[in-house]
């Protein structure tokens, strides 16, 4: 079964600076622009970058169900993903997802997404750590 990116998949992507607070980020043929709000000196022109990782972690998640439910041959009537970012009370991120899949019911809901969750490359991530390595 594939979710978002295959297991072991090695991504790659480029960002370049255009001027104030905005980039364009690359990968493969896409691009997406990434900019601050206008009250963080930015124009508001694009994501910010922790918005891209929200939609990073949806969209893997979203990626994984829809395919968990393609191999069980479930009929998806519809898919939607809200998620957040916020400190909890200790000071650690916490990240809330609400997962909305109609046309399924429950029982096969509560499997698919918990199989989902588990297997969500980008949500391992960040729950597992990762190490990075910055060079100049």
């Amino acid at each position: 079964m594939e979710g978002c990116c295959a297991s072991g998949d090695k991504s790659f992507a480029k960002v370049r600076w255009v001027k104030g607070r905005q980039f364009v980020g690359i990968s493969r043929e896409h691009a997406v622009v990434l900019d601050q709000r206008v009250h963080e000196k930015g124009e508001n022109t694009g994501f910010k970058p922790t918005e891209l990782l929200l939609i990073s972690v949806a969209g893997c998640l979203g990626t994984t169900i829809v395919s968990m439910c393609e191999s069980k041959g479930v009929d998806v009537k519809g898919l939607e993903i809200d998620i957040e970012f916020d400190r909890g009370d200790d000071g650690i991120w916490e990240a809330k997802i609400k997962v909305g899949l109609d046309g399924v019911n429950e029982d096969v809901k509560e499997e698919i997404v918990k199989s989902a969750d588990h297997l969500c490359k980008i949500s391992n991530i960040l729950r597992d750590g990762c190490r990075i390595f910055v060079e100049h």
